[in-house]
This record gives C-alpha cells, sequence and structure tokens, in this order.
C-alpha cells in the first residue's frame, strides 16, 4: 500500500484490514517515508504529512497486520527530497554527467534548478 499526503486525513483502517483479510493476504508492503513520513518522527529532514495530526496509519496497520501473523515490509521511497534538506545535505541528490541535480518529473522544484540538457 501507497499512502499519499491526504491519506492521515481519510484512512479507514476498518476497511484496509478487511480487505487483508478478504484477500488471504500474507504479507504487507506500507509506505513508510522517505520524501514524507506516515508516522510520528522527530528525524532532521524527514517530513511529516500534513495531515498525520496525531495519528499514526503507519503503526496502525502494522500493528493490525501482525495481528493477522503477517510479514510486513517497509517501504521507503527516495524519490524527491524537500529543498530544506537539498540545501542542508547536497551530498544527498542523484546527479546527472555534469554534476547538476536530477529532478523527478513528479516533484518539479523539489532539488533546485532543473538540469539544463547537454549541448
Amino acid at each position: 500500500m501507497t499512502f499519499t499526503d491526504d491519506d492521515p486525513g481519510t484512512f479507514d483502517i476498518d476497511f484496509r484490514v478487511d480487505v487483508m483479510c478478504r484477500t488471504r493476504s500474507n504479507a504487507l508492503c506500507l509506505s513508510a517515508g522517505g520524501y514524507m513520513a506516515f508516522y510520528p518522527t522527530r528525524m532532521p529532514f524527514h517530513h511529516r504529512s500534513a495531515n498525520l495530526g496525531d495519528s499514526d496509519p503507519f503503526g496502525a496497520l502494522v500493528a493490525e497486520a501482525r495481528k493477522l501473523d503477517m510479514h510486513v515490509m517497509a517501504r521507503v521511497d527516495p524519490h524527491a527530497i524537500h529543498a530544506d534538506a537539498a540545501e542542508a545535505h547536497p551530498e544527498w541528490l542523484a546527479r546527472d554527467e555534469h554534476g547538476e541535480p536530477i529532478e523527478h518529473d513528479s516533484m518539479p522544484g523539489s532539488t533546485g534548478p532543473t538540469p539544463s540538457a547537454p549541448n
């Protein structure tokens, strides 16, 4: 399951647990973080979902999956980075052959200027 930023505000754990039961799932691969955290975190540069509030959808689903004796895998998606993290840690950025940051198509502006095309 892949969380999006608005999922913590509309998260229906009973529905998701019902789906896992009806499909006889034996494993859960779930968004844990990367660009955005779906659980409470104080880790520097690991931005929490704006809709997280006091909730912990990642932790709640992990707990329910374990009650069902399921294997749980945490998915970390490093495809993009917030500007403050890019500025503080430029070594975290993917770079092109010219050493320029590679901007991800789904997150324009997330890693700085778009690299210019080679001549």
